[in-house]
């Protein structure tokens, strides 16, 4: 009944007492419930008198069994006393008032248990299937995915309830180590099982992934652990074995030995809403009738089976609408069980399970497996396991290989309808091959699956062919491809590792696929993998310099020396790299002589990554040669003379270190040096700072060594000649002020970089044959600059501003008063479209002839290294962009205009030229639309016939060795009422009137030659007093009127030899 209980017992052995006390409260529904539950005791009337002799007979014998009983189970008696007192909370009798021997008289006898066996009267097998038995929370698979039950509605009503598992997440491990990634209480062990106790957490990562994200299994354990009561997980390496086994022994109350949930791995919070499927495996491995054990599950636990599933109706279920624990109990057979369910839940919601077994003395435990590889997957199963691998082929690129798991899937229904797989972000940068698919040993045909950068889409049919069999645990697509990183783009660059040869890439895959839900039709899209993964590709980089093996004086140091004495042309593999040369120690000295090892520095610029390479240096002490110097007199001969007043000569005693106190090189006395050159030895002088040269008569080329002479300020070698072009190395001479080169026979370009030495003032390198742009000096303006008389340009419909004397830039292509400009034919008569020229060949009808021009119409040539771009100024088509090459060949099309651009200085009208094609014909191209007569009544002289200033008499014959004659017809010259009496007259070269009478036919008046290259023929530019149309009055008898008349003209062939 329900009220206040209050429980004592006294145990008494020899002098030892031992007393306890237990107050406790049992309510209505604690008291319904535990009278149904409970084994009842025989409660029918008996005799008084017989009662009482038996219980005291029974007393005194046991008043003896008891001496010796508490001795040998002294201990063991106070738990059994205390499991009594709970025998006796459940089965109500504490309101009866009873002596403690009676108590212990029926409660040491094992008939007296609290119960034998779990009473299973009145609970049914059939798992999942029975409305009216009000069992809910339980479900059974179809063919569909769809898990079918019964649920408790708003009103406490039992309906039908339908779920589809396609849509939760199915927990299953897919780590590598289990040790490494399993832990309890925050620890991670070693061992292969251990003990836990009530309040130890136990997690495991890698159980399942969402939106490509890692799930963690968390299990808590909630009852006591004890001799009786042992609680075992167990962990297994093997992947033929469960990872996780649990292992239950000895519960004796029914309640739940852990809880479990699950968290997003990386930031170990719940996550509401995902619905995850948990198989699991329940193992009894103790079985009888007598012992009879019960597995308990939280409410909110709903239980998935699969229809016809092996000890599927072995199972006892309790009839309940609303149980405060779901009751699993084995069947009446004497076999062990196990059976496989899933638990289907919200991963937010933490699910109970226990084991209850009421019986002390039976061996008994509970084995539950978790992520076992033996269950068979009644869940679909998800596309997760993505892992990607990379090996570099030591050439700066990388081999790739993505696994993609493809799973069983139990139903059809499962199969997604597309899986798309997705690498293109961030991997452009990698310029990856087309991939190569192979599933086992099979290769995947291309038409089997979509592609397109870095993005598959594998339909329902591909799916459903690759996969693993049932049996299978793994079964992977390969897909293979590589890199094709492009060093030489900027963009790789932003990959690069500062101060090393690594390049870092981020690779990341992303999944997802599209299933169609059976219950309601709709395709849902779902991330299945999101996978990332840092990595690094070395590039080979080969920093490279020559050793030139150089000698150097003894007692000299390495800085008397320039770095490019000892090597030379620095190099490095990587695109676009510049390699700088250090030393590694700028105080070494050469006091031995002998072979030394001297170390340097290569730094690549880019990647700025240093290596070493030792130059192997020789130390001597032998004096400089008239050999070192090339046998150049003029240069021998001066630095002997500024070695005179110290008694040291070149052949004799001059040493290497010795010439590091010239500093300057200037000769300007009458005598000449012809025929000599400058020697690239000429660099040893490192300290000049003047070389002054000028009016030598020097020949040769300009050593490419004056650039390392970077003391130098002033270089002037004018009036010398110096062919070649200018050094680019003079942009090296930062301290260069004055540079003159001019009157010399160079060519070429102003080299780059000269526009850059901040303190140069003067230029001169006018009369040379040099050609090109002059680049664009920011210093100007110069005090002077001057490219004169060279075929220099400036790429602007202006002068430049750096050159402030116009004097300085005449008989060149810069813009100005008295320029160069470029010109050649204006008109090319071709036969056809398409006819093929040769622009350049004199020998061709095409040959522009092309030329320089100066105001005063004076040709001159073009020097051989211009460059010149043919364009169709209509379409905009380049035609050609090179020198000048005899062979080379284009096509013309007739009425076109084509523009020559010389040096690419297309802004700058005095380089364009333009030719116009015509097909080779005769024609007017224009007759005077009117002409005039000044008459004087009396005048009987020749009085010219005049054309209009806007007028012209102009013919067009471009054909080749024809001729052509001008014929004309008169008509009378009258007024309204009179006709003049007059004839009209032709005064050609020899100034000879021929007259032309008025009459139906033509008279030729003029004749001439056909002009191939300009073809214009302008014969109004030859009419004056003396020659051209004239008229004659007849007499005196005309009178004075205003006269008109018509003339016709007509020109026409004459064949070759015609007159």
């Amino acid at each position: 009944a329900a009220g206040g209980y209050e429980l004592e017992i006294t145990a008494h052995s020899k002098n030892d007492e031992w007393t306890f006390t237990k107050k406790f409260r049992i309510s209505e529904e604690e008291a319904v419930q535990l009278n149904e539950e409970a084994v009842e005791i025989e409660t029918k009337p008996r005799n008084k008198l017989v009662v009482t002799m038996i219980v005291s007979t029974g007393l005194i014998i046991l008043f003896l069994l008891v001496v010796i009983f508490i001795l040998w189970r002294r201990k063991k008696i106070i738990v059994k006393v205390q499991q009594r007192s709970d025998f006796l909370k459940k089965i109500g009798l504490y309101n009866i008032s009873i002596v403690v021997s009676f108590l212990i008289l029926f409660c040491l006898t094992e008939r007296c248990y609290a119960s034998k066996e779990i009473d299973v009267a009145g609970w049914e097998t059939n798992f999942g299937l029975t409305k009216n038995m009000y069992r809910t929370n339980e479900y059974l698979m179809d063919n569909n995915g769809i898990a079918k039950g019964y649920v408790l509605d708003s009103s406490n009503q039992v309906v039908e309830d339908s779920i589809y598992v396609g849509n939760a997440v199915t927990l299953g491990y897919f780590g590598e180590d289990i040790n490494s990634e399993a832990t309890v209480n925050g620890k991670y062990t070693k061992d292969k099982y251990f003990s836990v106790v009530k309040g130890d957490e136990f997690r495991l990562k890698n159980v399942g992934s969402y939106n490509g994200r890692a799930l963690e299994l968390v299990m808590k354990v909630t009852t006591n652990t004890d001799k009786n009561n042992l609680k075992l997980i167990l962990l297994n390496k093997d992947p033929k074995l469960p990872a996780v086994q649990f292992r239950i022994e000895h519960n004796f109350e029914a309640s739940y030995d852990f809880d479990y949930y699950v968290v997003d791995q990386l930031t170990q919070q719940k996550i509401p809403g995902l619905k995850i499927m948990f198989p699991m495996n329940v193992t009894d491995d103790f079985s009888g009738e007598r012992y009879r054990k019960a597995t308990l599950f939280s409410p909110n636990a709903n239980l998935i089976m699969e229809k016809d599933a092996p000890g599927l109706y072995r199972f006892l279920r309790k009839p309940s609408k609303a149980p405060s624990a779901i009751y699993v109990v084995q069947g009446k057979d004497n076999s062990a069980v196990t059976y496989s369910l899933s638990i289907y839940n919200d991963a937010s919601e933490t699910i109970s399970i226990g084991q209850y077994i009421p019986n002390d003395t039976a061996i008994y435990g509970t084995l539950i497996s978790f992520f076992d590889p033996n269950i068979k997957k009644i869940s679909p199963q998800s596309y997760d396991k993505v892992k990607l691998d990379y090996v570099e082929d030591q050439k700066g690129q990388v081999d790739f290989t993505i696994r993609q798991d493809l799973p069983y899937q139990a139903l059809d229904v499962y199969y997604p309808e597309e899986l798309v797989l997705d690498y293109s972000k961030d991997t452009a940068d990698l310029n990856l091959t087309e991939p190569i698919l192979s599933y086992g040993d099979q290769k995947v045909s291309r038409d089997e699956y979509e592609y397109k950068e870095g993005k598959f889409v594998f339909n329902k049919a591909f799916l459903k062919k690759y996969h693993a069999s049932e049996t299978e645990k793994n079964k992977e697509l390969i897909i293979d491809f590589r890199s094709q990183i492009d060093y030489s783009a900027e963009k790789t660059l932003v990959h690069h590792q500062p101060n090393s040869r690594n390049f870092t890439y981020l690779f990341q895959i992303h999944s997802h696929s599209k299933k169609q839900n059976p219950l309601n039709g709709v395709v849902e899209e779902s991330t299945e993998a999101e996978y990332s993964k840092d990595m690094t590709v070395s590039y080979p980089l080969e920093l490279k310099v020559t050793d030139l093996k150089a000698k150097v004086d003894l007692d000299s140091k390495i800085s008397d020396y320039d770095l490019s004495e000892f090597v030379q042309n620095p190099s490095s593999n990587f695109p676009k790299d510049n390699l700088k040369v250090l030393l590694k120690d700028d105080q070494i000295k050469f006091s031995k002589v002998g072979p030394i090892d001297v170390p340097f520095i290569l730094k690549s610029n880019l990647l700025n990554v240093e290596q070493e390479f030792i130059a192997k240096v020789t130390v001597t002490a032998e004096p400089i040669t008239s050999e070192y110097f090339e046998n150049q007199a003029w240069l021998i001969d001066e630095i002997n003379k500024q070695f005179a007043s110290k008694g040291k000569k070149i052949d004799v005693n001059l040493y290497m270190r010795d010439l590091l106190s010239i500093t300057s090189i200037v000769n300007r006395s009458g005598a000449d040096f012809k025929g000599q050159h400058i020697p690239k030895t000429i660099a040893s002088l490192k300290n000049l700072e003047e070389i002054d040269l000028k009016n030598k008569y020097l020949v040769g080329t300009l050593p490419d060594e004056l650039g390392s002479l970077t003391k130098l300020k002033k270089l002037s070698i004018f009036g010398n000649s110096f062919s070649g072009e200018i050094p680019r190395s003079l942009s090296k001479l930062e301290n260069l002020e004055f540079l003159a080169l001019d009157d010399n026979k160079l060519s070429g370009t102003i080299p780059p970089g000269i526009e850059k030495l901040t303190k140069l003032k003067q230029v001169y390198l006018n009369k040379n044959q040099l050609i090109g742009s002059i680049p664009l000096f920011d210093l100007g303006p110069f005090s002077n600059f001057d490219i004169g008389e060279t075929q220099l340009t400036y790429n602007e419909n202006k002068s430049p501003s750096f050159i402030s004397k116009v004097a300085q830039y005449k008989q060149s292509f810069v813009v100005g008063t008295d320029s160069l400009f470029l010109t050649g034919n204006i008109n090319l008569a071709i036969t056809t479209k398409g006819t093929i020229i040769k622009p350049f060949d004199p020998s061709d009808r095409g040959f522009l002839n092309l030329h320089a021009q100066k105001t005063n119409k004076t040709k001159v040539e073009l020097y051989s290294e211009h460059t010149f771009k043919i364009i169709n100024k209509k379409s905009n088509q380049v035609l050609y962009n090179g020198p000048v090459n005899k062979s080379l060949e284009i096509k013309v099309d007739p009425a076109e205009i084509y523009q020559v651009i010389m040096d690419g200085a297309d802004k700058n009208p005095n380089n364009i030229t333009e030719f116009e094609t015509k097909l080779r014909e005769y024609k007017f191209s224009e007759v005077p639309k009117s002409l005039s007569l000044d008459l004087k009544l009396g005048d009987l002289g020749y009085q010219p016939v005049k054309i209009s200033s806007k007028d012209n008499l102009i013919l067009f014959d471009n054909r080749l060795n024809s001729q052509w004659q001008l014929r004309i017809k008169t008509s009378e010259l009258k007024s309204k009422k009179r006709t003049m009496a007059g004839s009209y007259f032709y005064k050609s070269k020899d100034e000879v009137p021929v007259e032309i009478p008025v009459s139906d036919t033509f008279k030729t008046i003029e004749k001439g030659n056909s002009e191939p290259d300009m073809g214009t023929i302008n014969l109004s530019k030859e009419w004056n007093d003396k020659r051209g149309l004239f008229y004659k009055q007849a007499n005196t008898g005309n009178y004075k009127d205003s006269y008109s008349g018509k003339i016709d003209w007509q020109l026409i062939d004459v064949p070759t030899g015609g007159k």
